[in-house]
């Protein structure tokens, strides 16, 4: 039985390892959610860190180049704004709308995204950054999530 591919971006980092392990939770719980929803996870930022530092700017750059392979393969992409868009997912997200994978904007785990019609509104934040007018954290990571709908199951 084939399963659809769904990739599934939310934070990882965080200023303690108590917030890294509360995120790592969180994203297995969502992958344990895609997986028992019928679809194979995509969960780039469990591997990653282990294999390549982020912290060395050539191994980050390998692992944005290895993580939109990845992306590329996918059937759709779901990202999780409980905490905000890092720049990590930023670029993740960017990539897929750029390549027309179809990209659904959660808050919370237990939805399934490929049931919900029509795309999240991340384009929104685009034209934002390009007319200058996005809210941004002084941290630089956006100011929660990107406008427009969030995706729900009820439409």
């Amino acid at each position: 039985m084939s399963r659809p591919l769904i990739y599934i971006a939310s934070p990882y980092g965080a200023k303690s390892a108590e917030g890294i392990q509360e995120n790592i939770d969180f994203v297995k719980a969502a992958g344990r959610a895609a997986v028992e929803a019928g679809y194979t996870p995509v969960i780039v930022h469990l591997v990653y860190p282990v294999l390549l530092r982020d912290d060395v700017p050539e191994e980050r750059a390998l692992g944005i180049s290895m993580d939109f392979q990845l992306l590329e393969k996918c059937d759709a992409m779901v990202y999780y704004t409980h905490k905000g868009v890092s720049p990590g997912m930023d670029l993740e997200i960017r990539h897929a709308l750029e390549h027309g994978i179809p990209t659904y904007r959660l808050a919370d785990i237990g939805k399934d995204p490929l049931r919900i019609i029509g795309l999240a509104a991340y384009e929104d934040l685009l034209a934002a950054d390009k007319a200058g007018n996005a809210d941004r954290k002084p941290d630089g990571e956006p100011d929660g999530a990107p406008g427009g709908k969030e995706a729900t199951d009820d439409g």
